[in-house]
């Protein structure tokens, strides 16, 4: 009987887990969190409402009654985005030229009408093409030569313009600009005295574009 009990004490010392002893329990690994797949998506740039713009404009000007002959000058204009395709545009110019004795000649023109953005305003390079009416001023002053005295003389008449550019958008608010227009003008003392003929004119202009506000309607 007691070698019994001295195994049953045996079996108990040693098989049973010492005091406070704990058996590890292994964790089930963590699933890793999922990497968000490309890149995040920049918001769109929004559609200016207002845009206005100034800079250099050359005019090759051609009237029936001399050769053609180049003048420089400037630009301005201010653009209303009521679309995100579609802007009405105020468009203003005015060039120079001194020809001596064949007069000192200065031309302005006031037109407006719309301007169509192909790819709207969502990239850096903005292509556009235009088509603008409205009307023409011309002063052109002669100086004292040969014993006739000094003297000059306005026309003015109905234009037209219609051509295309391209803005490059470098900062928040800014773009830069160069434009190409093909311009019929017809000044009024020049048909009389050239049997109707109007004058058919080059314009080419580069300079900057600043824009503000935002086209609240962004269905169109």
């Amino acid at each position: 009987m007691q070698k019994v009990l001295a195994l049953f004490a045996l079996f108990l010392f040693f098989g049973l887990p010492a005091k406070g002893q704990e058996i590890p329990v292994q964790e089930a690994p963590k699933p890793e969190a999922a990497k968000p797949s490309g890149k995040k998506k920049k918001p769109p740039v929004p559609t200016p409402k207002f845009e206005v713009n100034g800079g250099f404009l050359y005019r090759s000007y051609a009237s029936p009654s001399v050769p053609r002959y180049g003048m420089n000058g400037w630009t301005v204009g201010i653009d209303y985005n009521r679309y995100r395709w579609i802007g009405l545009v105020g468009d203003f110019t005015g060039t120079y030229k001194n020809q001596g004795v064949d007069g000192d000649t200065s031309i302005y023109t006031f037109m407006g009408g719309p301007r169509v953005f192909i790819f709207g305003h969502r990239h850096r390079l903005i292509p556009y093409g235009q088509f603008l009416f409205g009307y023409g001023y011309e002063n052109v002053s002669f100086p004292l030569n040969g014993g006739f005295p000094a003297t000059s003389r306005t026309s003015s008449g109905y234009g037209y313009a219609g051509g295309a550019g391209v803005d490059y958008r470098f900062a928040k608010h800014w773009n830069f600009r160069i434009e190409f227009d093909y311009e019929k003008t017809h000044f009024s003392d020049i048909i009389f005295f050239t049997g109707g003929n109007s004058e058919g004119n080059y314009r080419f202009s580069a300079g900057f574009v600043y824009h503000w506000g935002e086209r609240k309607n962004k269905s169109k």
